[in-house]
């Protein structure tokens, strides 16, 4: 999971997959791959962060999702 944030506008967007995100900054997924250890990392007009810690609710309303990615 991917969180990215235009530097120029301040838009956010969340992404899930390397190939949406490679779309949306213009980059390679290999450029995507090299970058993942890092917390954060720039490319062009945005910043890229890598969370470590996900938390999701479930749709049903039941319990919470934590998730370490």
């Amino acid at each position: 999971m991917y969180a990215v944030v235009n530097k120029s506008t301040k838009a956010s967007a969340i992404f899930k997959e390397k190939l949406y995100l490679s779309e949306y900054i213009e980059c390679s997924t290999d450029t995507i791959r090299r970058n993942e250890t890092k917390l954060s990392w720039e490319w062009g007009d945005f910043t890229v962060y890598n969370p470590k810690i996900v938390k999701i609710k479930s749709k049903r309303g039941g319990k919470n999702n934590f998730c370490q990615v």
